[in-house]
């Protein structure tokens, strides 16, 4: 396991750009929230798990798994989906972001087929409706 990746990481989401979400280990003083902090945490052992908040705040778990990419990147997949670590340090990782900013960074990316979205049926952009 690459130094300083094991362990729980909170989304600081008050810290992410556009191209990146930042997370911060959990004992970080954060701002209070009116929500719970999506988090991550990669175990030695290979495995991941993904901490989403639940109807009742409390973290639902997903796990998976979690590899070294090299170049200093890191993969991780769980059934739900599959995210890249860009860079970590001791107090800070950054993933890819996997989708477009929005007024609300904790909902799941668009599934394909959704509304808008490739696959979602329907006339192809420049095609018309028959």
């Amino acid at each position: 396991m690459p130094a300083g990746v094991a362990g729980r990481w909170l989304h600081s989401r008050e810290e992410d750009t556009a191209s990146a979400e930042v997370y911060r280990r959990e004992d970080h003083p954060f701002p209070p929230a009116r929500r719970p902090r999506h988090g991550l945490e990669f175990r030695a052992d290979g495995t991941f798990v993904e901490l989403r908040p639940g109807p009742d705040d409390r973290p639902r778990e997903a796990a998976g798994r979690w590899e070294d990419a090299g170049a200093g990147v890191l993969r991780a997949a769980f059934p739900d989906g599959r995210l890249r670590v860009l860079s970590w340090s001791g107090d800070r990782l950054l993933l890819a972001r996997a989708r477009a900013p929005s007024d609300d960074p904790d909902l799941p990316p668009s599934e394909p087929g959704a509304p808008g979205e490739p696959g979602a049926g329907g006339p192809e952009p420049g095609e018309e409706a028959t």
